[in-house]
């Protein structure tokens, strides 16, 4: 009896334990995943795929502190919509939206639709005199896209401002599984 009833202290204590856990991981697990560290840079680069201008609108904002001095928005010229690539597209948009910082803005246009494939117009894009580079990009992507650019261009430092898009992994989107899966 008196064994029974440690064994079932130990069961509980390390039940607990393992849920202690999963609750600190489950905390910390987006704080891993998401890299804001601006850093004073030579130029501001926006990576390519922002949703609702939010990348842009936090490259201008970091540009205007004073972060960098030259802003590139990356933006596909790959591929055409309505007539038009988002990069022509972008272009316009840029000038209806930078005022007075427009003249420090420019886009570098991509093809593909990967981070890596990204990095090797980013570099063709920057200046040789370029040697402290500021991406900005998602929450989400911004550790992955971090990782993937220090292995792909080397010669820079690279520091990541992350913006975050609410429109993008919002719970309230997500369809319910009792509605979508099929029962039995």
């Amino acid at each position: 009896m008196f064994k029974m009833k440690i064994s079932i202290v130990r069961f509980l204590r390390f039940t607990a334990a393992i849920a202690i856990l999963l609750l600190v991981w489950g905390w910390a697990a987006g704080r891993l995943l998401v890299v804001d560290a601006p850093e004073q840079s030579d130029v501001l680069v926006v990576l390519a795929g922002d949703n609702n201008d939010l990348r842009y609108k936090r490259g201008l904002q970091l540009l205007a502190d004073g972060y960098a001095h030259q802003m590139l928005a990356d933006a596909n010229s790959d591929v055409v919509e309505y007539g038009r690539t988002p990069a022509e597209l972008e272009q316009e948009f840029i000038a209806r939206t930078a005022g007075p910082l427009l003249d420090r803005i420019r886009i570098c246009p991509v093809r593909g639709a990967s981070t890596q494939e990204e990095a090797q117009y980013i570099s063709n894009c920057l200046d040789r005199s370029v040697s402290k580079v500021l991406l900005v990009t998602s929450d989400y992507h911004s550790r992955r896209a971090l990782s993937v650019l220090r292995r792909a261009l080397p010669q820079y430092h690279l520091s990541i401002a992350s913006v975050n898009d609410n429109s993008v992994f919002r719970a309230e989107l997500a369809p319910d599984p009792r509605e979508t899966w099929p029962t039995c």
